[in-house]
Formats: structure tokens, sequence, C-alpha cells
């Protein structure tokens, strides 16, 4: 039987009956489908997240203390504080560094009362975050010296408290204590944190003394100098921290976890790659399922055209161009389901990024892999009916009822 006749009497098969075939393809669409939309996805929040750490730096640390559950003694060290920024400022390889602080307080303004997050920042760190201003300004570091009670707020605080009206220059209460409006942040931008909506940024000095009522940092930020090597300076940023608590050699206890952006990367991949492996067995059910639809679609397809075997083996068919064609049958069956179910899953993974705000990704290596698998399937589940009406003796085949 030559190639075209084989192509030809293959989709006159598939399309004889639609209802059945349409059926049989389905389990197909849907196990393809949540293959290509998981990797989608999966590809789209890695690539998301690694831009956002990427254009942070690799060379950035974050510093904070362990929970005090973390040791044997469950006593914890001193908290973070100014002298350990200056202490590591002095360092070589350390171009920047500063404190944070972050605590959840009472903010209202008029007769509207909200709790938000507010966090004390020093000047400069939302240029690092890449973080810009919709309207107003920053404070600056004579504010941050002086104690200043000024703002930045999100675009949502802005929204919830003051509508649509100009938040630049009024006075909202924090704690009851009126702080004055400079600036509405715009976190579209943001590298490195996460839901921005409900934040209030202060100056650090004025978030300790007025929020917090100490100079204490919840965590450090440190900017390593281009070359410098993250491993052997988180070494040496640990030995300055226990330095200055006088707990070096105590004991061999991590008071301290220092978190590089390599370190985020690896966690990042790490949960995508579990989350991937849960999802991808899941469609693997949906493709065995719709692996034995098409074996039981294709022993039926035999049964009822045995005659037509038994014809076509009296008249010279060989059992290889009988096995050819019903095998040809089901790769093609699992592929037009693969195309379909590649098509819907882009589709289902350009909504969910759309709707988690990331850019959505169909790589080529996704398309083949739902090819490859489609086609696996059809010679896999094919085989064997395949096989079957290539075995069936002609006589017993010419007198099937």
């Amino acid at each position: 039987m030559k190639l075209f006749d084989l192509i030809s009497e293959t989709f006159n098969s598939l399309f004889t009956n639609k209802i059945r075939t349409f059926l049989t393809v389905l389990g197909i669409v849907i196990g393809i489908g949540s293959v290509i939309s998981m990797i989608s996805v999966g590809e789209s929040a890695s690539s998301s997240i690694e831009s956002e750490i990427n254009s942070v730096g690799s060379n950035f640390l974050t510093i904070a203390i362990n929970s005090p559950t973390f040791f044997e003694n469950n006593i914890r060290p001193e908290m973070l504080n100014y002298d350990d920024v200056e202490s590591l400022l002095k360092l070589e390889n350390i171009e920047n560094a500063y404190g944070v602080i972050s605590a959840s307080s009472d903010v209202s303004y008029l007769d509207i009362s909200e709790t938000y997050s507010i966090t004390g920042i020093p000047d400069g760190y939302l240029e690092t975050m890449n973080m810009g201003l919709k309207n107003g300004v920053f404070f600056n570091s004579l504010q941050n010296d002086a104690y200043s009670k000024v703002a930045i707020i999100s675009p949502e605080i802005s929204e919830d408290l003051f509508e649509n009206k100009d938040p630049i220059g009024k006075e909202i209460k924090i704690n009851g204590t009126k702080y004055l409006v400079l600036g509405v942040f715009d976190d579209s931008e943001a590298s490195g944190m996460n839901d921005m909506t409900s934040w209030i940024f202060l100056p650090v000095n004025t978030a300790g003394r007025f929020i917090t009522g100490n100079d204490s940092y919840n965590a450090m930020f440190v900017e390593l100098a281009t070359d410098a090597n993250p491993l052997i300076e988180e070494e040496e940023i640990k030995y300055i921290l226990e330095k200055n608590r006088g707990i070096i050699n105590k004991d061999e206890q991590d008071y301290f976890n220092i978190i590089s952006q390599e370190d985020i990367l690896e966690l990042t991949d790490t949960i995508m790659g579990t989350l991937s492996g849960v999802l991808a067995a899941i469609a693997g059910i949906s493709l065995l399922v719709g692996g034995i639809g098409i074996m039981n679609m294709m022993l039926t397809n035999i049964s009822e055209r045995t005659k037509e075997i038994g014809l076509r083996k009296a008249i010279g068919a060989k059992n290889k161009e009988i096995t050819n064609q019903f095998l040809l049958e089901a790769i093609v069956l699992t592929l037009i389901g693969g195309i379909i179910g590649i098509l819907m899953g882009w589709g289902l993974s350009s909504i969910a990024s759309s709707l988690i705000g990331f850019d959505s990704i169909l790589s080529l290596k996704s398309i083949g892999l739902g090819l490859g698998i489609c086609a696996f399937i059809g010679i896999v589940f094919g085989y064997y009916p395949a096989k079957k009406a290539s075995k069936l003796n002609p006589i017993d085949a010419l007198r099937h009822e």
C-alpha cells in the first residue's frame, strides 16, 4: 500500500465515526493541555522571578536572625542594629549595607481607619529595589537623620484613604501620630518583594523611634562588590556579627540566616520542580486514561472492520501493511488531540499567567514534548490493536458477522 493511500485510508476511517473519534481525542486533549499549561506557567513564573532577582543583582544578600526555637538553648542573640551596619561597611568587598524595620500599625485619615504594614527604610532603598514614584518625592537622608514624620504610601492605600484625591501634602495618622505624605510609590517594577498593596514606607530612624520604640532591625541588606565571592563574604559577615555579640566560638550554632540571590533562585527552582512533578503526575493520569480510550476505540474499530481486514488480506495485503494502517490511525488520533491540547494549554497558561501577573511563555521544548508524548501514546496504545488486526485469519475474518 502506497503512503498516500495509507494516509487517505487512515483519515477516512477516523472521520467515519466523528463522535467516537471526538470522545477518544478528548482524553488526549485534556492530558496534553494539562502538561503544556503546567510547563508554560512554570516557565513563566520562573522567568519572572529570575528577572526580578537579577534586576536587583546577584551580589545582594539578605540577613536575618534565626528564630529562638532554632537554637538548642532557645536564646536569641541581640537583634541586628546600626552598629552592625557600620561594622559591615568597613569590610573591603561590601559596597553598601542598611537595615529595615517592619511592623503593623493602625493608619487613619479622617474617619477611615485600616491596619497596614509599616516598613522603615533608609533613603536609596527603593531605588535599589527598582521602584519609582507615581507622584511626589522620596524622603532623603536629612529627613531620616532628623526622625522626620514623613511617609511614602502604596497606590492601593492612596485609593483606600484618599479615594480619587491627591494624597501628597496631606497628613495621615499612624498609631495616633501625624505623618506627612510625600509620595505614592510605583510597585509595578518592584523586585524581590511580594504583595506590597498595604505597605507604607517611613525613614528607618523614624520607624525605630516612633513605631517599634527601638533601633533594632528586622533584617539587613548587603550589596557586595561585583567581583566578590558571596560564599566567602557570608562567612566574614557572620564572623563580624558574632563578634559584635561576643558569641564567637561559643558554640557551633548558626545564629544568622544569610540568603543570597542564588539561594532564592535555587529555592524557586526546587519549589517549581516539585510543583511541576505533582502536576505532571496528574496530567499523566489523564494521558493514561486517554491512551486506554484510544486502545478501546481501535479494538472496537477492528471488530467492526473485521470483514474489511479479511478481504484485504485475501487479495494480498501483508500483515505489516495491516499493522501500519491501524498503528498510523492511532498515532494520527493522538497527534490531533495533541495539537488541540497544545493550543488549549497555551490558552489556559496565558489566562493563568495574566491573572498572576507573569508574561506567558510557550517554548519549543514544551511543544516538542507534547507532540512527542502524543506519538509515544499512539505507538504504545495502538500497537496491540494493530498487531491483533494483522494476525486475523482471512477466512475467519470474511465469515465474521
